[in-house]
Formats: C-alpha cells, structure tokens, sequence
C-alpha cells in the first residue's frame, strides 16, 4: 500500500483526485472493442459464438 508521501514508482501517474472519495460508483471504458459481428447479428452467448467462428 502506498501512501501520499511515497513517491510514484517507475511509469506510474499519481491521479488529481482521491477515487475512494467518489459519491457512487462509476465504471469507464478505455480502449476500443474489435469483432466481426454486427449489432443485431452478435451471438448471445459463448457456445453459439464458438460455434460461429469465434474464440
């Protein structure tokens, strides 16, 4: 556990607010997603995407 006064280890970014004094709960994609189906034409679960050429 790091404290205020430990100094940020190698590629690390200390960030400008305190995430434990949230409000409420809050959740944020970073990245992007890559798949060969559509909206409307995914499959709705794992057995039936395997089935259709996925992994």
């Amino acid at each position: 556990m790091t404290t205020e006064s430990d100094p940020p280890r190698t590629g690390e970014q200390r960030l400008p607010f305190d995430p434990g004094a949230r409000a409420d709960a809050t959740i944020a994609f970073i990245g992007h997603l890559v798949t060969p189906w559509r909206k409307g034409d995914c499959p709705k679960n794992l057995t039936e995407a395997r089935a259709r050429g996925g992994s």
